[in-house]
């Protein structure tokens, strides 16, 4: 949406089936896990079919090992795409069009409402017994307690809400999310931990993405660059500009880079240790805020990566 790859129409279009696919009633699926009303699905099949967590396409088969919830971070994406859609467009007309029988805009606050956040810090929070993916990147990561990427995500969805109705009640829950952040995911590495449960390693992706976001501000935000500068120069960090989740000296175990994971995942494959570019452009962001030679030189290996294993080239290249 941002880089305009897709027409206004087709966003609208997204949108709208989006919102069309939002759970109506609560239920129960048959693996024992529970879809509550206005939940926001996590893909969506050719025939329209909603389903609300990773792992699947069978819509008889949606939960189990995944969650006891569906991802927590599609409802905040959801807010996300009406942003977009009314700042590229400038106009707000489509938030009083009626989905069904609701207008988009009370479906955009249901779907926010959905996932549990503390009345306290206003961060999003689970249990094992209630749990739901944090981040769609680390659908497979078991993170419990107060979760980093999920309140960042909610903290830019009020934001936006905020912007979009004039509800200062949206801003309001911002800025205790902003104030809650420091105290509550600091790690002694300078990063921000991904959560206060299980898997609460010190987080490079959601680190950088509360940077680039503006989540977090002062020597807070200073922390984090510096932290991410030292991890890039001392090998730690990236691979050819492709970025692990967790610092190669932040592994859980050498046997984990993360302490729980959905099924037996091998250390240095997929979610658990792994490199990837999902998050490179927000790490280069906040290393250049301290060190922008540094960020252009992991740009410039990012680049040159995507060239010499670009995909085209044959069956021995997976680059994208």
């Amino acid at each position: 949406l941002e880089c305009g790859f897709i027409t206004p129409e087709e966003q609208r279009h997204a949108l709208l089936l989006t919102a069309a696919t939002q759970q109506a009633e609560d239920w129960l699926t048959p693996s024992g896990s529970f879809v509550p009303r206005g939940a926001i699905a996590d893909h969506i099949n050719f025939d329209r079919t909603p389903i609300f967590f990773p792992g699947t396409y069978d819509p008889t088969a949606q939960g189990g090992e995944w969650g006891k919830l569906p991802a927590l971070d599609d409802h905040f994406y959801f807010v996300e795409m009406a942003w977009q859609y009314c700042r590229q467009t400038g106009g707000r007309g489509i938030l009083g069009e009626n989905v069904g029988r609701s207008t988009l805009l009370e479906r955009l606050e249901l779907a926010f409402s959905v996932p549990q956040s503390c009345p306290n810090t206003q961060l999003v929070w689970c249990d094992e017994s209630n749990r739901g993916v944090s981040f769609g990147f680390t659908d497979s990561v078991i993170h419990t307690g107060e979760l980093l990427f999920a309140s960042l995500l909610r903290y830019r969805a009020a934001r936006q809400l905020a912007e979009l109705t004039g509800n200062s009640r949206y801003g309001d829950i911002a800025d205790t999310i902003m104030r809650s952040l420091p105290g509550v995911f600091s790690h002694p590495g300078g990063l921000l931990r991904a959560s206060t449960g299980l898997s609460s390693q010190s987080d490079v992706w959601g680190s950088a993405f509360a940077v680039y976001i503006g989540a977090v501000e002062g020597v807070v935000r200073d922390q984090i660059c510096r932290a991410l500068a030292d991890a890039c120069r001392a090998g730690t960090l990236a691979w050819r500009g492709n970025i692990r989740h967790v610092l190669t000296t932040d592994d859980f175990s050498a046997q984990s880079a993360w302490e729980s994971t959905v099924g037996s995942q091998i250390i240095n494959r997929y979610q658990n240790g792994a490199y990837w570019s999902t998050a490179t452009g927000w790490v280069c962001f906040a290393i250049a805020q301290v060190d922008e030679p540094l960020a252009k030189q992991l740009a410039d290996e990012f680049l040159e990566e995507l060239r010499e294993g670009d995909f085209r080239k044959g069956p021995n290249f997976g680059s994208p």
